[in-house]
């Protein structure tokens, strides 16, 4: 680019480096985190320096959507940011987070913990909708979202368990001399589990 082609450039309207990730892209991780990690980014950045930013880092209510690395990667570089650089998505919150959940699952090659991860977010964000439903926004099979509801449904049935021991416990046809035979049964598990409760917290 010629500096006279520089200067009648627009100006934008904001500083990039002052650009903050959107909490919508927060869930998935940088490309410096995943298994390639530099050398991922380090060619990002390479690819930038030699062609600019290919594909327009999206904003959403003045923050980053889609585009941290890209981002990161440019101000790494010193790369002259334009207004072509950068698009503002239009929609409600449910559309960003449909439009980030695709353009980072399918560009991406998530791992298996990323991927429950993300169908976990999905499911407690939407408990009434369908497996097949979740599995289409996740990119992963309804079979995969099966499995995840299952392990998020332990916690509640073991609470459940927990409160009906408890009404046993409490309940009023329960003598002492019953939980005494109880304590006396079960003295040495009580103890051990006591011992790694003690242990877990120190």
């Amino acid at each position: 680019m010629t500096k006279s082609e520089t200067s009648t450039l627009p100006a934008l309207p904001f500083d990039p480096a002052t650009l903050r990730p959107h909490a919508l892209a927060g869930q998935f991780d940088m490309i410096e985190e995943s298994d390639d990690g530099g050398a991922a980014f380090e060619g990002l950045k390479a690819s930038i320096k030699a062609e600019g930013i290919k594909i327009p880092i999206k904003l959403y209510q003045s923050q980053v959507l889609d585009g941290r690395n890209r981002l990161k990667a440019a101000l790494a570089v010193g790369h002259s940011f334009r207004p072509k650089d950068f698009e503002t998505f239009h929609g409600s919150d449910a559309d960003a987070k449909a439009y980030v959940d695709a353009a980072n699952i399918h560009r991406r090659h998530l791992s298996g913990d990323q991927k429950e991860r993300l169908v976990q977010t999905r499911i407690e964000a939407n408990p009434d909708a369908s497996n097949r439903s979740i599995a289409k926004m996740c990119g992963v099979s309804h079979t995969f979202v099966s499995k995840v509801r299952d392990k998020l449904a332990v916690p509640a049935v073991d609470e459940r368990r927990l409160r009906d021991l408890e009404r046993i416990w409490n309940a009023d046809d329960l003598t002492d001399a019953q939980r005494e035979r109880f304590v006396t049964k079960y003295a040495a598990d009580l103890r051990e589990m006591l011992e790694a409760v003690a242990t877990s917290k120190a």
